[in-house]
């Protein structure tokens, strides 16, 4: 109502608004959000009210950094404050060796919004056991959730700031098609590139060893797998300076692969099967909970 009749630039949150207007025009169109609650008789809290800042404004525990703005970048990361309560909150869980449904809910939230600064929604695979248990009435820590803790002990420390990068928006669109096959239990993973910027085709192709297998399930076919593999295999492939900071077309001709790399479940799973099988190729050890 206010967008489409007072030509206020706002959005909500269930109960909460955010005013995105220009210095000139701000306490204007702030007053007039204002003015039409009282009118309706649903009045705001003043105490809760939010200025803007530059260096970064916080949302669900997500700080939204503009400083770098002009240069064309904003950056996103979780706030210290919320880093702090969900690693108290997740080494609370590990020392009662129990997580209720509530619990699971109300850490699901906060983790999924800290996600959100994540590339590529990295984590979103682990979420998963926190969602199965807020639909429980269990309240014991299940192997799962015990991997999804400890992940995110791991992760939320460590995750750097992410850079939305609006200059990427002016080059050209990188265009990608992944493949796989299975067939009489070899598999093989492939992928074509074109870059539009200076007309080169990159490709490459990769013969799936058998022992890589051993880190599935046993399964009449691994296909699925290998399609979401072949994804990951394109970008770990392809030069940095290719793919980096640019738009990116990628055609994938399985379709529960490609939801899956949109959802970001199979990214983690996928990740973890690489880290695992270069661990077995170089004699590394895992570090406990990493993904």
């Amino acid at each position: 109502f206010l967008t489409a009749y007072f030509g206020i630039c706002c959005a909500s949150y269930y109960d909460d608004y955010d005013v995105v207007e220009p210095l000139y025009s701000v306490h204007f169109a702030q007053n007039v959000l204002w003015r039409l609650h009282e009118r309706v008789g649903f009045m705001l809290d003043k105490d809760k009210h939010v200025r803007a800042a530059v260096s970064g404004n916080a949302f669900l525990g997500v700080v939204n950094d503009f400083s770098s703005f002009l240069a064309g970048k904003i950056y996103l990361r979780i706030s210290a404050e919320r880093r702090r309560k969900i690693v108290a909150m997740l080494l609370a869980l590990l020392n009662a060796k129990s997580i209720s449904a509530a619990q699971a809910s109300s850490l699901r939230g906060k983790l999924y919004f800290c996600m959100l600064t994540a590339f590529n929604k990295v984590g979103r695979g682990p979420l998963y056991a926190f969602t199965e248990r807020q639909y429980s009435h269990a309240t014991h820590i299940t192997p799962a959730l015990m991997e999804a803790i400890l992940f995110f002990l791991e992760l939320i420390p460590n995750m750097a700031p992410r850079c939305i990068d609006m200059v990427s928006a002016l080059r050209s669109t990188l265009i990608i098609w992944s493949d796989a096959m299975y067939e009489a239990s070899r598999g093989a993973l492939g992928f074509v590139a074109f870059d539009p910027d200076d007309g080169q085709y990159y490709y490459s192709a990769y013969v799936v060893p058998s022992w890589v297998y051993l880190f599935f399930r046993a399964l009449q076919t691994y296909i699925g797998q290998l399609e979401i593999l072949a994804v990951l295999f394109a970008y770990l492939t392809l030069p940095k300076r290719v793919v980096c900071n640019r738009p990116v077309l990628h055609y994938i001709d399985n379709t529960s692969s490609m939801a899956g790399a949109i959802k970001g479940y199979w990214w983690n799973y996928s990740c973890r099967v690489l880290l695992q099988t270069l661990s077995s190729l170089w004699g590394l050890k895992m570090a406990p909970g990493f993904p």
